[in-house]
């Protein structure tokens, strides 16, 4: 069977879509195209069709994706073992995380990573978990850092690392009570398959939010809760100066909320010895 045409197939599968495996693997995807061909010819099977929502594998088609995860896996696993079999820890590190992590709890952590390894490179993206998710399945990312915890994604191994602690803010003092009446600045709805963490946690207090805007970044958020636009709910780590100078107010609760941070990595996919330290690393500092 040839190897090279089971890779191609496998890089169509994994990514459902030939364009995207096309552009994935620099090659055209006419010549993709007729290599998948060529292989279900090889084989005497019809292993992908196209359906309404891409790229779809027969039952043939999913066994051959299964044993393709398990053969590139060893391939890529022995290259990476004989490349450094010699060498220090060195390489690029491809890391992906939510943009409060990526500005207030990563930092420390890279540059520990930094001076303990002095040729890792790292390649920081920040974005929200399902662009994460997206960059681990194309592999532009390695490791995931982020809040929501990918659901029936079989593809991805997920642990669970520390607790963080979210707390409600806003400009002036206010009442638990009074939110009802206020504008919430908020994540947008349309980054998330359902709600989203902070919303569940206003929920759980039994808080209806009344949504005033909607942006991706965390940051933006409580730039906008500081000049009273509305109030928030943010991770405390991000709003512990402003709070010790009080200028934004947190508002009380009855009970704890906060969600927990999940590391997240493609499952089956080999991980450089550059990768493997720093997911060491995270998880030393971020384990509690």
């Amino acid at each position: 069977m040839d190897l090279n045409r089971l890779r191609y197939f496998y890089a169509v599968a994994r990514l459902r879509s030939f364009t995207a495996a096309a552009k994935n693997i620099h090659i055209s995807q006419p010549s993709l195209s007729k290599m998948v061909k060529q292989l279900e010819l090889e084989i005497g099977e019809k292993l992908l069709f196209r359906g309404k929502k891409g790229v779809e594998l027969t039952p043939a088609g999913l066994l051959a994706f299964k044993r393709c995860e398990i053969i590139f896996n060893e391939i890529d696993s022995m290259q990476i073992g004989l490349s450094e079999l010699h060498q220090e820890v060195s390489g690029d590190v491809l890391l992906g995380a939510s943009d409060n992590l990526c500005n207030y709890v990563l930092p420390s952590i890279i540059d520990d990573a930094t001076k303990n390894f002095s040729k890792i490179n790292i390649k920081l993206f920040s974005g929200t978990s399902s662009e994460i998710q997206n960059e681990l399945r194309s592999s532009k990312l390695e490791l995931g850092l982020f809040y929501t915890k990918p659901e029936k994604a079989k593809d991805f191994e997920v642990k669970a690392l520390r607790f963080v602690e979210f707390v409600i803010v806003a400009k002036k003092e206010l009442k638990l009570r009074e939110l009802a009446r206020q504008p919430y600045v908020g994540s947008r709805i349309s980054d998330y398959r359902g709600s989203y963490p902070a919303l569940e946690m206003l929920r759980s207090l039994g808080i209806k939010a009344a949504v005033r805007v909607e942006t991706n970044n965390q940051e933006t958020q409580k730039k906008l809760a500081l000049i009273g636009n509305g109030y928030t709910i943010v991770p405390q780590h991000m709003v512990e100066k402003e709070l010790a100078e009080k200028t934004l107010f947190r508002v009380s609760t009855n009970k704890k909320i906060g969600s927990t941070v999940y590391l997240v990595k493609r499952r089956a996919k080999a991980l450089s010895k550059a990768t493997q330290a720093i997911e060491k690393l995270l998880t030393s500092r971020l384990l509690e």
